[in-house]
């Protein structure tokens, strides 16, 4: 969920409690979208294995097709042994398995 205000942006999450104040300048400066920033930080949080690609999915807000799009830009693979068991261990903690 996005909220703005004249001069700042709210980044919110639904998975998390914390809230990110970003000057719109900031984004501004950096040429990226409100979107795009949290499509970047998913993907960071992805490569350093904190997020699954389910969470990395969920917390950018992006539906199945879209995240894979932006996987593809990256060249990141979306079968591997350790993502599929990641995958399975976010669904059962879910309650989806």
């Amino acid at each position: 969920m996005f909220r703005t205000t004249a001069s700042n942006t709210y980044l919110c999450r639904k998975v998390s409690d914390m809230a990110i104040v970003i000057d719109d300048k900031v984004l501004a400066n950096a040429n990226i979208s409100e979107k795009e920033l949290l499509i970047e930080i998913a993907f960071l949080l992805y490569n350093k294995n904190i997020f699954g690609l389910g969470k990395a999915r969920e917390f950018c807000g992006l539906n199945v097709i879209d995240f894979q799009k932006e996987m593809a830009k990256r060249e990141i693979s979306y079968y591997t042994l350790e993502s599929i068991k990641q995958e399975v261990n976010e669904m059962k903690n879910a309650g989806e398995l």
